[in-house]
């Protein structure tokens, strides 16, 4: 399964009586390793007790030589997974009460599923870009000397951006957007 940060993983448990007699108090026990959380509410998650330490527990109870239960367990992956994490890893694992005698096979009590995560790097900082507005000029009917004098107060508004415009006797604040 390839999955990515702030997805659902979905683990399907079969937990089958392979033994020749029944087993009793059969518990079920999820590890949950770094970067993934249960999902609580979880329809998928009914059952489920919170043990502590990172360890979620299902009571099977007896399970009958050669019978099985099916679960599901369900995790979400962490949005702050570090660059270069590529797996997360699931265990569980299944025991009984012992009242039956001695378990002479464990190895097969224990099962890890690995899962590949891509981590999308972090985006390269975003250069701003500056693309200048039109600037629309009105031609004003003004000639001599006020004429290049608001020639150049267009002129130095263009390449100054804001300027405060002072004329006879008054005081005009202009900006111009970029």
């Amino acid at each position: 399964v390839t999955a990515q940060p702030g997805q659902t993983l979905t683990y399907t448990i079969t937990v089958r009586n392979v033994g020749n007699q029944d087993a009793t108090g059969v518990t079920v026990i999820e590890k949950l390793q770094s970067y993934v959380s249960f999902v609580i509410g979880h329809a998928g998650n009914a059952g489920w007790i919170d043990a502590g330490n990172g360890e979620y527990s299902y009571k099977v109870g007896n399970l009958a030589a050669g019978d099985s239960i099916q679960l599901t367990f369900v995790v979400m992956i962490a949005d702050n997974l570090p660059v270069g994490l590529t797996k997360i890893l699931n265990i569980v694992t299944v025991s009984d009460d012992g009242s039956n005698g001695f378990e002479a096979n464990m190895d097969d009590n224990r099962f890890e599923d690995t899962d590949e995560v891509t981590v999308n790097p972090e985006p390269a900082p975003l250069t701003p870009e500056v693309i200048p507005a039109p600037i629309v000029f009105r031609a004003l009917p003004v000639t001599g000397f006020y004429g290049a004098y608001w020639l150049a107060i267009a002129l130095m508004m263009l390449f100054a951006g804001s300027l405060v415009l002072r004329g006879v006797g008054r005081a005009a604040k202009k900006k111009v957007r970029y």
